[in-house]
C-alpha cells in the first residue's frame, strides 16, 4: 500500500505528516459545503491527483521490485537448497522441486500484473 499527502505545489508530505495528525471536521456533514468546495478547486484538485499518480506508480514500481528480488531471494534459495538435496537424498521427490519451481513462476507472473488502484482520496481544506 502506498500512502501519500500531495500538498497545493505537489510535494508528497506524507512522511512529514502521519495519518493519525490529521484530523478535524468532516464534510460529509454538510455535502453542500463539500460540493462547492470541490467544485471551487476542480483545476487545482485534478493538477494534484495527476502528481499524485505518477508519484505513487513511482512508489509501486519499486515496491513490485523490492517484492519480487525478496520472493526470489527466499524462494530461489529454497528451491536451490532441495536440487542440492535430491543429488544427495533419493527421498526428495521430483514433484517437490517442480511444484516450488511452478510456485516461483506463478509468483513473478502475479508480481509482474500488479498495478496501481486508487482506493481513496480525501480533500483537506486547512483554513
Amino acid at each position: 500500500m502506498a500512502r501519500l499527502l500531495i500538498d497545493v505545489d505537489g510535494r508528497d508530505r506524507s512522511a512529514e505528516i502521519p495519518h493519525e495528525a490529521i484530523e478535524g471536521d468532516c464534510l460529509t456533514r454538510n455535502p453542500k459545503l463539500a460540493r462547492s468546495v470541490i467544485k471551487s478547486q476542480v483545476r487545482r484538485l485534478t493538477e494534484m491527483l495527476g502528481q499524485a499518480e505518477v508519484l505513487a506508480r513511482g512508489r509501486v514500481e519499486r515496491l513490485q521490485q523490492e517484492a519480487m528480488a525478496r520472493m526470489e531471494r527466499v524462494l530461489g534459495d529454497e528451491l536451490e537448497r532441495l536440487v542440492a538435496l535430491a543429488k544427495v537424498n533419493p527421498t526428495v521427490r521430483q514433484e517437490e522441486i517442480g511444484w516450488l519451481a511452478e510456485r516461483l513462476g506463478r509468483l513473478r507472473d502475479y508480481l509482474g500484473k500488479t498495478h496501481l488502484r486508487l482506493d481513496a482520496l480525501r480533500v483537506i481544506v486547512v483554513v
